[in-house]
């Protein structure tokens, strides 16, 4: 039978299998819970911008949020921009309280391995970010849409979920059987009755935010989640949480239901999110932090004027200098990197968690503020950086994976025979406890491009996009069958991912979301997008000229808009088409008859069958089924 859900989102992350840290890494759900009572949520629509939560503290009235007026809107500059790579959704481990986000298409309480969810595709969802809570998802898709999905009890969603429907139909499977295929077991016993406004994912009302609001990155804590726009100001709903319970949304708002705009932000480029905690880097390369604080995780001083934690609520600018470039979190700890490749951590450090040799091992270890991990000055720069519960990854500008902190829950991928000794510290029985250094994982031998730390469980993914996993696995959540824990990384595989492009991950305590590159192939409209094609050499001339490119767009993408005749992979009907579509660099480069000058060049350097989207036959040395001799989008 499934678990309950716990009293405490915060308590639950502090056990050995739940919590969830901020990098995370699902597209769904993930494992950390909130409070187990649900509030009812409002039923007035209101403004993100003008909108004031329900409960407030101190019997004080609720001071409204920062307001944008129109013509404040019009003079704040577009500083950020969203992603644009629509991309498959994959997930595994526990799907309890509807994490994973499969809604009605699966009964199972655990997915033991990568699976496709349905509710998700590239084609008509598309998504482009994904951001994992502690059991709550958000995505960010294609056409500016915020899903949600998960355990709604602090208002963690962003919409009402107050009506509940159980699960009845396609309790079988996923896209036909592949949930059934990949539980450990048919027993009724596994199967969960779900909420289903909970467990399928959602859009976030529109409505509630100023018009024209754009978004570039979401995030999510244990019980709330964040919006950033292109502009630089950031929207959230939901609660922090303390050892104590709930902390409040605000000074003056106990649990913000629906999106508002969150004041003293602006020029916000990155945000990142731990537990409880988040952290906002701004254009000038200052870092403001807000949340809880008991793990000091915030790295300032909290003055206390306002009743002690609430004054947390507020962001407030970190004790670092203003030149940094990139911001990390774990659960309880955060990281920053300056311009000149030096890593500052702080918070917990209970585990040699932030890398800071400093009171490492101690049960009540923390790092104050801001301090420079002196051990990364042995290494390439740190391109990427987080953390989960007990343990830390990085990833190098060389393509190197590193992990440090916790040695005995096999978060480390480091086999304890290869890790230095003079670097470890022992509990009192002489047990191996710490690696207190960020140290190689050798196992992996390809470059890794990205990097992410889950509860007690990590992934990794290369350049060619294969992706590798290890840590805790007792919920399934690394990926693996029948065995509970992963001590080396391990190629994740299986039929439903086997061949396929890996381009991210995140997760929580005891679930996974992955996302994988979404590769076309001619022959037909796909199953999950339009067909692209790239060349190195041809300019594109309908791109306007960018410094990054130098008026040359290489690589230009072809997007045949369909081709025929017969039936494409969705039964429908393929029909002729007289032009194709250029982009390049994430920029639409317009449309080109197939008698335009640019595929006068492809005929001329491949020959004339490379642009005849009809032919039957691969001409010889062709690289796809359609005759042409380029390769499909990769980056």
């Amino acid at each position: 039978m499934p678990p309950k859900r716990a009293a405490s989102s915060a308590s639950k992350a502090k056990t050995e299998t739940a919590s969830k840290t901020a990098a995370a890494d699902k597209v769904k759900k993930t494992a950390n819970t909130s409070a187990s009572a649900k509030p009812q949520a409002s039923s007035r629509k209101r403004k993100a911008a003008d909108s004031v939560e329900e409960t407030t503290t101190s019997g004080a009235a609720p001071a409204a949020p920062a307001r944008v007026t129109k013509k404040q809107k019009e003079a704040l500059a577009v500083i950020n921009h969203a992603p644009t790579q629509r991309l498959d959704v994959y997930v595994f481990g526990t799907n309890c309280y509807g994490e994973l986000g499969l809604g009605d298409a699966t009964k199972k309480s655990e997915i033991p391995g990568p699976v496709l969810n349905p509710k998700l595709p590239a084609d008509s969802v598309g998504v482009v970010q994904l951001a994992i809570g502690g059991v709550h998802s958000a995505a960010l898709t294609h056409d500016n849409k915020i899903l949600t999905w998960g355990v709604n009890d602090e208002g963690t969603l962003g919409r009402d979920t107050k009506e509940e429907r159980k699960v009845e139909e396609n309790g079988d499977g996923v896209n036909g059987d592949e949930a059934k295929e990949e539980s450990d077991s048919d027993s009724d016993d596994d199967e969960v009755d779900l909420n289903m406004k909970e467990a399928t994912p959602t859009a976030v009302d529109s409505a509630l935010f100023p018009e024209g609001t754009v978004f570039t990155q979401i995030t999510a804590t244990d019980s709330a989640t964040f919006a950033l726009t292109q502009e630089g100001r950031v929207y959230g709903w939901g609660t922090f949480r303390g050892s104590n319970g709930v902390i409040g949304f605000s000074p003056e708002t106990k649990i913000q239901r629906q999106p508002v705009l969150v004041p003293g932000l602006e020029k916000v480029t990155q945000l990142a999110s731990g537990a409880q905690h988040v952290l906002a880097l701004t254009a000038k390369g200052a870092v403001l932090t807000w949340g809880c604080e008991e793990q000091n995780q915030l790295g300032r001083r909290i003055s206390g004027r306002l009743h002690g934690k609430l004054e947390s609520l507020i962001p407030g600018q970190c004790a670092l200098p203003s030149d940094v470039v990139s911001i990390g979190t774990g659960s309880y700890h955060s990281f920053a990197v300056r311009k000149n490749g030096r890593v500052h951590a702080w918070g917990s450090n209970n585990f040699g968690q932030t890398a800071v040799p400093m009171s490492a091992g101690e049960s009540d270890a923390v790092v104050l503020y801001p301090t420079e991990v002196k051990s990364f000055r042995k290494h390439s720069k740190i391109v990427s950086i987080c953390g989960g519960k007990d343990h830390s990854v990085a990833v190098t500008e060389d393509g190197k994976c590193l992990s440090w902190g916790r040695v005995d829950n096999k978060a480390l991928g480091i086999p304890l025979a290869d890790m230095p000794e003079e670097e470890l510290v022992h509990d009192e029985h002489g047990r191996p406890r710490i690696l207190t250094v960020p140290t190689p994982l050798t196992d992996i031998k390809e470059e890794v491009v990205f990097a992410t730390a889950s509860s007690d469980h990590s992934f990794a993914i290369t350049k060619d996009g294969q992706a590798y996993s290890w840590g805790f696995n007792v919920q399934r959540q690394a990926g693996h069958r029948d065995v509970d824990e992963v001590e080396r990384p391990t190629l994740l595989q299986n039929k439903h991912v086997n061949g396929k492009k890996l381009v991210g991950a995140a997760g929580g305590g005891q679930f996974i979301i992955r996302t994988m590159q979404v590769e076309r192939f001619a022959g037909g409209y796909p199953v999950l997008g339009p067909e692209y094609y790239k060349d190195e050499d041809i300019p594109n001339p309908g791109l306007p000229k960018a410094p990054h490119i130098g008026g040359r767009a290489p690589p230009l993408y072809l997007i045949f808009r369909s081709a025929g005749p017969g039936k494409d992979s969705l039964g429908r009907d393929r029909q002729k088409s007289n032009e194709v579509v250029g982009t390049s660099c994430n920029e639409n480069g317009g449309k080109f008859p197939l008698n335009s000058p640019v595929l006068d060049e492809a005929r001329k350097k491949y020959g004339e069958n490379w642009v005849n989207v009809f032919a039957g036959r691969n001409p010889k040395g062709a690289s796809s089924r359609n005759g042409c001799p380029v390769q499909p989008v990769d980056h």
